[in-house]
C-alpha cells in the first residue's frame, strides 16, 4: 500500500475530530461509532490482503496501522485544540482540568468526595474553575437564577444522557419535559397528599416505637432513616410495605441502589459510560436495581397497585400511589407494566424519594444533637399549636420547624455537587462573565452555603436567618434546594410532610445528643457523594423528655 495512505489517514483522524467530534454530542452513538470502526477495520484488513497481495495477518497488522494514525490524528487534533484554542482556557483551574473531562473522577477516586474537592478548587481558583476540558465549577450566585429558571434557554447537560430511556428527572428535551411532567401532577396534588399522610404517619408511628425499644441507648440514625425513607416510599410508590423498620435490616434492594449510584459519583464522562453499560455484564452494577425496580412495578400494575389490600395495617397500602397516578399515562399501551418509561420514573422514585429524605433527616438530627437551644424553640412551638394527634397541616407554618430544616438543606444538600447544566447556542453571559456555547457546567450548592458573601455566618447553624434574622441571608435566589423553574423537585410537598411530621413527633417526646465517642467526623467526612449520598454511620441517643 502506497505511503501516502498513512498521512491520509492522520488527516481524516484531524478531521473527524475538528468536524463532528468537536461539533456535535457524539456520546449517544459511542456504540454505532465503535461498531462502524470495528466493520471499516474488518473490510479494510480484506481489501489490503486483496490489493496488497499479503496474508491476512499482515493485512490485519497493516489496516491497524492505519487505524492507529487516524486515532492519533484525532486525539492530537483534540490535544492541540484543548492547549490553545479552548475559549474555556481563561477560566482558571488545574492544568491538568484543560486536558481531559476525567480529571475530576481522577481526583476524587474511591472516596466519592466530589463535594469536597470542588470546595478545595473554589477555594484555590475562585467562582468559575476548569473541573474538565469541557465542563466548569461555578458558584457565582448570580448563575443560579439563569441556570435553573422558566425562562432559560440553558438545558439539562449531557450527564443526563446515561440511560437510553430517561426517566422525568433525565429527560433533557423541555417539551418532552413538560409533557411528561403532567403525569405526575396528579400524583402529588392535595388530594393525593392526604391519602398519602396517614401511610407516613404510620411510619413515624414505628420510628417512634424503635426509639421507645431502645430506650435511650446509641442508634446510627443514618442507618434507621434510611431503612425509614425507603419504607415510606416503597408504601408510596408501589402500595408495599418493605418492613424493614419492623426487622431494622436493610431491604436487598438498598446495597443494589447504593452500588448502581456509586459510579455517578465519579462524574465520568458520559460515552465512557455509555460504553461500560455496552459491555456484557453489570459492568456499572445497575442492572439488578434496575431489575428490582422494574419487577415492582410490574408487581403492583398486575396487583392492581394493592387497592384490594387490607386495610389493617394503614402501612402496607391502603388508598392510591405514584404508579396507580401514573399509571393513566401508560394504560392504554400493549403492556403498561412493561413500558420503559414507566419503569425508569419508578426507579427515579426510589432514588428521588427515599435516598433525599434519609439524607436530610440525619444531618438535620447531626445539628439538634449539638444544638439542644433549637430544640427546645421547635417543641415549645409544637406544643402551641397542637394537642395529641396532629397532621403536618396544624403544624406546616411553625417557624423555627420550618428554619431548621431550611438550614439542614442549605448546610448539607442532599446532592452536593449539584445538576449539570449546558449553555444554549448563543452561550450564557451574567454580568460581566461570559460562558461559551455548549460548556457543560454545574453549582455545587455545598460550596455555595459556605460563601460568606452569600450568607452571614456561612458555616454555622442559625436557623433563625430563615425568619427572623433575614439580613443573614445575603442572597436569597441562591438558596434553591428543591430548584426552581420547569425542573424542580415535583415531590417537594411530600418530603417536607415527612420531614415535618416526623421530626414534630420526635421532639415533642425525645431530645437528642451525640452518643459517647460521636463527633459527627464520619459523617461529615466519609459519607460518598454519588448525586444523592450515601451516610457513612452517625450514632446518636434519643432521651426521653421527662
Amino acid at each position: 500500500m502506497a505511503d501516502f495512505v498513512w498521512p491520509i489517514s492522520l488527516s481524516l483522524g484531524v478531521a473527524a475530530h475538528l468536524l463532528y467530534f468537536h461539533r456535535y454530542e457524539t456520546h449517544n452513538y459511542v456504540h454505532r461509532i465503535l461498531a462502524i470502526i470495528i466493520t471499516t477495520i474488518a473490510v479494510s484488513t480484506v481489501l489490503v490482503s486483496r490489493t496488497g497481495n499479503v496474508g491476512l495477518i499482515v493485512a490485519a497488522a497493516t489496516t491497524l496501522g492505519y487505524a492507529v494514525c487516524f486515532a492519533i490524528g484525532a486525539m492530537g487534533s483534540t490535544l492541540v485544540y484543548r492547549l490553545f484554542f479552548n475559549p474555556l482556557n481563561r477560566f482558571p483551574g488545574p492544568f491538568a482540568a484543560r486536558l481531559s473531562d476525567f480529571y475530576i473522577a481522577f481526583t476524587v477516586g474511591g472516596k466519592l468526595n466530589q463535594y469536597h474537592k470542588l470546595y478545595e478548587l473554589h477555594q484555590k481558583y475562585g467562582r468559575i474553575v476548569r473541573r474538565g476540558a469541557t465542563e466548569l465549577s461555578i458558584v457565582d450566585p448570580d448563575f443560579v437564577e439563569p441556570s435553573h429558571s422558566s425562562q432559560t434557554r440553558v438545558t439539562k447537560g449531557p450527564w443526563y444522557d446515561m440511560e437510553t430511556v430517561p426517566a422525568l428527572l433525565s429527560e433533557r428535551v423541555r417539551t418532552q419535559h413538560d409533557r411528561r411532567r403532567k403525569h405526575w401532577v396528579p400524583a402529588f396534588s392535595d388530594k393525593a397528599l392526604r391519602e398519602y399522610e396517614p401511610r407516613i404517619q404510620s411510619f413515624n408511628n414505628k420510628l417512634l416505637a424503635k426509639l421507645t425499644e431502645l430506650d435511650g441507648k446509641p442508634m446510627d440514625v443514618s442507618h434507621w432513616f434510611k431503612l425509614y425513607a425507603f419504607d415510606v416510599m416503597g408504601s408510596l410508590a408501589f402500595g408495599k410495605n418493605y418492613r424493614m423498620l419492623d426487622s431494622g435490616e436493610k431491604h436487598h434492594a438498598l446495597g443494589l441502589l447504593t452500588d448502581g449510584m456509586a459510579p455517578l459519583g465519579l462524574t465520568m464522562p458520559v460515552w465512557f459510560l455509555r460504553l461500560l453499560k455496552g459491555i456484557p455484564g453489570d459492568t456499572l452494577g445497575v442492572e439488578k436495581f434496575t431489575k428490582f425496580c422494574n419487577d415492582e412495578i410490574e408487581d403492583a400494575v398486575r396487583n392492581n397497585f394493592f387497592s384490594n389490600a387490607s386495610e389493617k395495617d394503614a402501612a402496607s397500602a391502603g388508598g392510591s400511589t405514584v404508579t396507580s397516578w401514573l399509571y393513566n399515562a401508560y394504560k392504554d399501551s400493549p403492556n403498561p407494566g412493561r413500558n420503559p418509561y414507566y419503569q425508569q420514573d419508578a426507579r427515579l422514585l426510589i432514588v428521588a424519594g427515599a435516598d433525599t429524605t434519609a439524607v436530610t433527616f440525619a444531618y438535620m438530627f447531626y445539628q439538634l444533637a449539638q444544638h439542644p437551644e433549637d430544640v427546645e424553640m421547635i417543641r415549645n412551638e409544637l406544643k402551641q399549636c397542637v394537642k395529641g394527634d396532629f397532621s403536618d397541616v396544624d403544624i406546616r407554618h411553625c417557624e423555627h420547624l420550618n428554619a431548621t430544616i431550611n438550614e439542614t438543606l442549605r448546610l448539607h444538600s442532599p446532592g452536593p455537587s449539584g445538576a449539570f447544566r449546558l449553555t444554549p447556542p448563543e452561550g450564557l453571559r451574567v454580568g460581566d462573565t461570559f460562558v461559551p456555547e455548549g460548556t457543560a457546567y454545574n453549582i455545587p450548592f455545598y460550596v455555595v452555603a459556605r460563601d460568606e458573601s452569600v450568607y452571614e455566618q456561612a458555616s454555622s447553624f442559625v436557623p433563625e436567618r430563615w425568619y427572623s434574622k433575614p439580613e443573614m441571608v445575603k442572597y436569597k435566589g441562591a438558596f434553591v434546594p428543591f430548584l426552581i423553574g420547569a425542573y424542580n423537585c415535583i415531590g417537594k410537598n411530600v418530603a417536607l410532610m415527612e420531614l415535618r411530621t416526623l421530626t414534630a413527633k420526635i421532639l415533642l417526646e425525645y431530645d437528642v445528643s451525640l452518643a459517647p465517642g460521636e463527633d459527627g467526623s464520619r459523617l461529615l467526612n466519609d459519607s460518598k457523594d454519588h448525586f444523592t449520598m450515601s451516610l457513612a454511620p452517625l450514632d446518636l441517643v434519643f432521651t426521653r423528655v421527662k
